[in-house]
């Protein structure tokens, strides 16, 4: 096990790799250091909190690679810019009061009931599947927010909580989108 806390307003990442559970934590932002492509590896889970801050950025996305663990929990005071090289993101919870943006070489799946990732605004590209039609990816997005991206096989989303705002969505087979209040899409395309 890992367990990191900056002292410091961020911590800046080159590489980290450990055998069990990692947990990191900073008052501000955790950043890549931009020097390797996967800056977090390990066999455990991983546990992200960015205080009042972003985890990665637009440019440099936080970067991790879990052989058989999953992202327990991510949380950002602003942005959420994570992202996989090879396989599966398993989430458990991901929270950003701004931008929640996934990337995963393969699907992006939630290992938890209930809402998986919230934010204003929340951004999904899978290289294969959005959640699975045994447990679609529940979501939750701001009031003025979005929900962007798309998926190289099918999508699976689910919104109980708010008014699903500014869909964009691709996928290359079926794409399916529930929504227990109003969904105002921009472009829906299977």
């Amino acid at each position: 096990v890992a367990y990191v806390q900056s002292t410091l307003p961020n911590m800046t990442i080159a590489a980290l790799t450990a055998g069990g559970n990692v947990i990191l934590a900073a008052p501000q932002s955790i950043l890549s250091a931009g020097t390797v492509a996967t800056q977090i590896s390990t066999t455990g889970d991983l546990t992200l909190t960015a205080g009042s801050g972003n985890l990665g950025s637009a440019a440099d996305p936080l970067t991790f690679q879990l052989k058989g663990g999953k992202l327990n929990a991510a949380s950002a005071g602003q942005n959420a810019w994570l992202q996989t090289l090879t396989g599966d993101m398993t989430i458990g919870r991901v929270y950003a009061l701004d931008t929640a943006s996934l990337q995963a070489q393969g699907s992006i799946l939630s290992s938890l009931p209930g809402v998986a990732i919230s934010a204003n605004d929340i951004v999904l590209n899978a290289g294969w599947n959005v959640g699975s039609a045994a447990s679609y990816l529940s979501v939750q997005d701001g009031q003025s927010g979005s929900l962007t991206g798309s998926a190289g096989g099918s999508a699976w989303i689910y919104d109980a909580t708010t008014p699903l705002q500014r869909v964009s969505f691709t996928t290359l087979n079926d794409l399916t989108v529930t929504v227990q209040n109003d969904l105002t899409a921009l472009s829906l395309v299977a």
